[in-house]
């Protein structure tokens, strides 16, 4: 709900003036978001005590962000509604907050992740906590208190809210469907909106359904919905069922083909390479136009029916625990490490449900950017209580929500629609169609090395576009820094002399940026079974038989791999491959001696490092 900056130099003796939208004081400033549903308090009159609120301008329970000030303390609080929540980062004596991550991109440090946060989002065990992927940086969540003093900031957690443990019986002769249905219009009609222009999200299921059917009975003056169209046969029935809602109600549509604005998609924030949420929602190029269509018919509000799904889940309190995560077998061991902890530092219970106040934060801040706020009356705090008391019987595949809207005449296809859509096909779409060439792009913008010119001959051949070059990576210089700089395939294991191995990592540091990632693959431990093994090769002329066995020189930590073929043709031929090993605290000792940080070490099955064979990965911490 607001963006700031504040010194605390600046709060001794504080005279703030409006500027450009902002309150300004010295080298500070606060700036509520500019939207017409919220109205913006400042109250100076006893400074250097100053208070600063942002909230819903409606009637009844709002939402808010409060923000106090004295010569020694900045204190943030923001309620139950979390519906933008705000991000903080304290740097030098300066806090710094905003709605909208990337605008606290400045501080920012992507080698610097939190590695709980990071499980949790490799292994989809996604918590709602203070925590943010970066280190330092934090989330307001609802009811919480940020401190900001000279020895730094602080979030202090509410007590965990009340809630209903299990659901009530009914009292006779009362209708549940009437009261959820004044009880919804009433939540509606107090949406906060001077002109009464109030967008409707309508996909066409039994939540917005719902919704629509409030904002309808709620009479604004201007009323727009706005849905998201999948493809194919489902797209099919859903435009039909959205168009029943929308005749019924009475709006003026906007219906927008998901499939044109799927991830990655030409134009769209990830395409243009535009600083975003790297936790936003994966829809967002879609999302975005709709939000676009609402600015450009000045819609206040959009009303959407986020929440439905969790309003009726059927679930008892007293038993609640969260379901155990499925394994994910190619975590690497700083992760696996990180599993531990991620039930630490949790918010509390909150009023709203938790996976409501998540989405919040992943698809509300583009409503901020485009001057719309955003309302999701499912949840609103009566709601909760309401259906938290409600029989199971009434919740168990939405009854009470499919009642309604057979009750207000529409038919059974809409109520209960055999397959309500969803959008993995546009997710799909988006990765294939415009994810892979993003990746083949970055692939023709790098520069790939070979020492055998015949190779690079091949290659070429194969590969036209790609800019592949005969190279010695103990001396190659290419003139530029890159991401990412890889060594695969062993490559490394064929230099054997000490000092030729640290060219090879002076090769590393000449072309990665500060930040920079090494990649490279290389033994770490011999192989030394006696045993013969045999298998057989594909050739252009038919199957080769190979015979292999392995010898091993400690003094020269060379691996020896001996091989024995019988050719198609009969002939026979003998190779030696000759691989130095270098041992995981050797290995440390040339990354650290380049300039690099270890991350992660682990063996081709990411169980920790058994051998023979690591996978390093290293960041440059050289300028």
């Amino acid at each position: 709900m607001l963006s700031l900056r504040l010194h605390l130099a600046d709060l001794q003796a504080p005279r703030w003036r409006p500027q450009a939208g902002r309150w300004v004081n010295g080298e500070s400033w606060i700036e509520p978001a500019n939207l017409g549903a919220l109205v913006t308090e400042l109250d100076d009159d006893r400074a250097p005590f100053v208070r600063v609120k942002v909230k819903e301008g409606k009637r009844g329970e709002a939402d808010f962000t409060e923000l106090t000030m004295t010569p020694d303390e900045v204190r943030l609080t923001v309620g139950v509604f979390g519906s933008a929540p705000l991000h903080l980062v304290a740097k030098a004596g300066v806090l710094h907050a905003s709605w909208d991550l990337a605008e606290l991109r400045p501080y920012l440090r992507p080698e610097r992740l939190v590695p709980r946060v990071v499980a949790r989002t490799l292994t989809r065990q996604h918590r709602y906590t203070s925590e943010t992927l970066f280190e330092g940086v934090y989330r307001l969540t609802e009811r919480a208190t940020a401190v900001f003093t000279s020895s730094g900031l602080a979030i202090r957690y509410p007590e965990p809210a009340e809630h209903v443990l299990e659901p009530r019986p009914l009292r006779s002769g009362v209708d549940p469907l009437t009261v959820f249905d004044e009880l919804l219009t009433n939540v509606v009609r107090e949406a906060p909106t001077a002109t009464g222009c109030v967008g409707v999200e309508l996909s066409g299921g039994a939540d917005s359904g719902n919704v629509a059917l409030a904002v309808r009975a709620a009479r604004f003056d201007e009323t727009y919905s706005f849905g998201l169209l999948v493809g194919g046969a489902l797209g099919a029935q859903q435009r039909e069922r959205r168009q029943v809602l929308v005749d019924h109600c009475g709006f003026r549509d906007t219906a927008i083909p998901a499939m044109q604005y799927p991830p990655f998609a030409p134009g769209g924030v990830r395409a243009l390479g535009k600083p975003h949420d790297p936790a936003g929602a994966f829809y967002r190029e879609a999302f975005d136009v709709v939000r676009e269509q609402a600015a450009n018919r000045r819609c206040e509000v959009m009303v959407t029916g986020s929440g439905g799904d969790e309003i009726n889940a059927h679930h008892s309190r007293k038993e609640a625990e969260l379901p155990p995560a499925e394994p994910v077998p190619w975590l690497g061991s700083k992760a696996t490490q990180a599993l531990g902890e991620v039930n630490e530092n949790l918010a509390p219970m909150p009023v709203l449900p938790v996976p409501t106040l998540m989405a919040f934060g992943l698809h509300n801040p583009g409503f901020l950017r485009s001057g719309t706020w955003p309302v999701s009356p499912l949840v609103h705090p009566h709601m909760v209580r309401f259906m938290e008391q409600l029989p199971h019987e009434h919740k168990r595949g939405k009854a009470l929500f499919r009642d309604r809207i057979r009750r207000a005449g529409l038919p059974e296809w809409v109520a209960a629609p055999t397959e309500p859509e969803n959008f993995l096909g546009v997710l799909e779409s988006g990765l294939r169609s415009y994810g892979a060439p993003i990746l083949g792009d970055m692939l023709r913008k790098s520069v790939l090395v070979d020492l055998q010119p015949g190779m690079v001959d091949f290659a070429h051949q194969v590969r036209p576009a790609l800019d592949i070059r005969a190279g010695d990576m103990r001396t190659v210089r290419l003139g530029r820094r890159t991401d990412v700089v890889t060594c695969l395939g062993n490559s490394l294991a064929y230099v054997h002399d000490n000092d030729e191995i640290s060219e090879v990592f002076e090769t590393f540091a000449a072309h990665a940026r500060p930040g920079g990632l090494l990649v490279l693959c290389s033994p770490v431990s011999p192989i030394t079974r006696s045993e013969v093994t045999t298998t057989v090769v594909r050739t252009p002329h038919g199957p080769a038989q190979v015979t292999i066995t392995y010898s091993w020189d400690l003094r020269t930590q060379i691996n020896t791999m001996h091989r024995s073929w019988v050719l198609p043709t009969g002939d026979e031929a003998r190779d030696e491959i000759r691989r130095r090993v270098l041992f995981p605290r050797e290995l440390d000792r040339y990354v650290s001696g380049a300039g690099f940080e270890v991350v992660d070490m682990v063996d081709e099955v990411s169980t920790g490092l058994t051998g023979p064979i690591a996978y390093t990965a290293a960041r440059y911490t050289r300028g």
